[in-house]
């Protein structure tokens, strides 16, 4: 147990208690010596101000009952886990972009950073921005634009007419849709809506849309287990319903980093006797598993299904092809 969480279930002990509390039931509540018992105490009396006597006759410690309900511990107290994760998430929201929700983040970004300083016990001159370091990679710029249009026509269930460019196929096209969820993935803001035009749910990268406005039309709910089924059920952003499963062989010095890292929440692994590690993983459209596997190079090998075998087989050669 952590000091400042020790710190919080001694409070808490003494608070509740109606009689004094011997020393040795509290080194068994709180966990710890009686050397770290007698340091949490002195820290609340006499750093903390709290009101703690020692009763010689009932050999235990209590608050004073006089003050005891006019006492509480200052500032705010947080788990050493809990300080980590407000770290990161300070840090996240400051690395999100500059032009989001500008005055509201930076609103956001000093409550945690007074939360942190009185509940970690973080020295002033501090600069908590040095502490936790956000390396965005493959950001794309210029998805923020009509972000705050998107976010509010999807928390008020209105449609959306935008124009999308494609970079498949080069081209822009018109679209009237049904916003059903923002996905942050990989860096890139990804809008999952049903496109009333083709009738199918579609991905639309942020950074693509133009001209963008909301509409007064509701929007068409597209049902939960769809939404699951596109999204999530296999490898990659909106990669459709599964219709194989990879298996991966990866390379035993490359299988102590690979083993340990979730491609997909539904993949399952198994180390081989010579040290390498077979990765099976569900998949629909193959185009981003492709590029995961080609970024690995010598590293893994597709055992299969034999199509995806083939398809990253045939990228390889166009690749060595551009070297001859």
């Amino acid at each position: 147990m952590e000091r400042t969480e020790r710190i919080v279930k001694l409070h808490n002990l003494l608070m509740q208690a109606r009689l004094p509390i011997p020393r040795k039931t509290l080194e068994e509540r709180l966990e710890c010596s009686e050397k770290s018992v007698r340091r949490a105490i002195e820290f609340l009396r006499d750093r903390l101000g709290a009101p703690i006597e020692y009763d010689v006759k009932r050999n235990g410690y209590y608050y004073v009952p006089d003050q005891k309900n006019f006492y509480q511990l200052p500032g705010v107290w947080l788990s050493e886990k809990e300080i980590y994760a407000l770290l990161t998430m300070q840090q996240l929201i400051t690395h999100f972009d500059p032009e989001l929700l500008q005055d509201d983040i930076q609103l956001l970004k000093d409550r945690v950073d007074s939360i942190l300083r009185y509940g970690a016990e973080i020295k002033p001159d501090t600069n908590l921005a040095n502490i936790i370091h956000v390396i965005p990679h493959g950001k794309r710029l210029g998805q923020y634009q009509y972000f705050q249009v998107v976010a509010g026509a999807c928390l008020q269930g209105k449609q959306l007419q935008a124009t999308y460019y494609s970079r498949s196929s080069n081209q822009r096209s018109e679209h009237r849709l049904s916003p059903q969820k923002l996905i942050f993935y990989r860096d890139n803001w990804y809008l999952a809506a049903l496109c009333h035009e083709s009738g199918v749910l579609k991905p639309f990268s942020l950074d693509r849309l133009e001209q963008v406005e909301k509409l007064e039309q509701a929007s068409e709910a597209v049902a939960p287990e769809t939404l699951s089924v596109t999204l999530f059920d296999s490898f990659g952003i909106f990669s459709g319903e599964v219709q194989a499963t990879a298996v991966l062989k990866v390379s035993p010095e490359a299988a102590r980093w690979i083993a340990d890292e979730v491609w997909h929440p539904k993949q399952t692994g198994e180390w081989q006797t010579d040290g390498s590690y077979l990765l099976k993983i569900p998949y629909g459209n193959p185009t981003e598993l492709v590029g995961e596997i080609l970024r690995r190079g010598a590293s893994v090998t597709v055992l299969e299904p034999e199509e995806l075998r083939n398809l990253v087989k045939e990228r390889l050669i166009v690749a060595l092809e551009q070297y001859s």
